[in-house]
This record gives structure tokens, C-alpha cells and sequence, in this order.
């Protein structure tokens, strides 16, 4: 009898244990963004990404001036190989490896700077959005809030991108206009 009563006291405690776990389950509050729209959607956003294509257009300009020297070199080299010496030959032809050697550290010292630049001026966009995020979160209790781009599928319901579009001072009325 004594083994029953036990086993019979562990089926009620798992029991209750299990019933407390499905509530609080029941409790968690999930919703999900889609960041790639409120990227191309907030004002702020789109400005930046203006900015960063027009500060990348000058370094590739700057880069593809400096692919030209090289190949006019090249050509200038290969149209006057008959007159030059073999010595003038090296020489000139390990200026434009010097030239391409250059190219290729200005090329990647570039694309350094840019990734910084890029950080500092969409940084303070991220900001916002975050922003905009924990407010959501912290007003209408949501225990999570994840990235549409990491979920596989959701209720159109659990969607809080308009509402943090909103918090950004975008007019959503006008996005979801026509969109059925």
C-alpha cells in the first residue's frame, strides 16, 4: 500500500508539475519583425543607405582610375617592348607590379574604411529601431520578440513591424495600401 500511495503521490506532483508548465507556456507573449522592411521603409534608414552608395560610388571611381593607370601602363609597356632594353623592361615592368601591389592594399584598406563608415552611419538607425523594439516590448508585455528572417513560419497576427514603423513616425497606412 505504501508503494502506491507513492507512486500515486509522484503521478499527482508530475501532473501539477506539468499543468503549471503548459500555463506558464500559456503566459509567454511572442511577436516577430521583419527588419528588412523597416530598413527599406524608415526615412532615416533609406538616407543612410543614400549616403553610403554615394561615399562607396567615390572610392570605386577612385579605384577604377587607378585600375586604368595600370592598364595604360601595361599597354604603353607591351607597345614599347621592341624598344626598350631588358633592363627597362624590368624596370617598367615592376613599377606596374608595384602599381598593382598598391592598388591591391589601397583596395582593401578602402573597403576597411567604408565597413567603418557604414557602422557609424547606420548605427544610429539600428539605435532607433531597437529602440522603438524594447518600447513595444516593455508597453504591451512581450517575453520575446524575434526577426521574421529567422523564423520559418507565423500568424500574420504575431507581426509587430507596423508597429514599430509607427513608433518610427512612419505612415504604415499608406505601406499597406493595396496589399491584400
Amino acid at each position: 500500500m505504501t508503494g502506491k500511495r507513492i507512486f500515486l503521490f509522484l503521478v499527482i506532483i508530475i501532473g501539477m508539475g506539468l499543468i503549471a508548465s503548459s500555463h506558464a507556456q500559456a503566459q509567454m507573449k511572442f511577436g516577430y519583425i521583419d527588419t528588412q522592411k523597416i530598413l527599406a521603409t524608415y526615412p532615416k534608414a533609406l538616407d543612410a543607405q543614400k549616403k553610403l552608395e554615394g561615399e562607396r560610388g567615390v572610392i570605386l571611381q577612385d579605384l577604377q582610375r587607378q585600375e586604368d593607370e595600370i592598364r595604360t601602363a601595361q599597354q604603353t609597356l607591351e607597345q614599347q617592348s621592341l624598344l626598350l632594353s631588358e633592363e627597362k623592361k624590368r624596370e617598367k615592368a615592376q613599377e606596374i607590379q608595384n602599381m598593382v601591389v598598391n592598388l591591391q592594399e589601397e583596395t582593401q584598406r578602402k573597403d576597411q574604411q567604408f565597413a567603418q563608415r557604414r557602422e557609424e552611419i547606420l548605427q544610429p538607425v539600428y539605435d532607433d529601431i531597437n529602440v522603438a523594439i524594447r518600447n513595444i516590448r516593455e508597453a504591451e508585455n512581450y517575453d520575446f520578440i524575434l526577426d521574421a528572417m529567422n523564423l520559418l513560419d507565423a500568424k500574420k497576427e504575431y507581426d509587430l513591424t507596423d508597429k514599430v514603423l509607427t513608433s518610427l513616425g512612419v505612415d504604415v497606412t499608406s505601406l499597406n495600401t493595396g496589399k491584400k
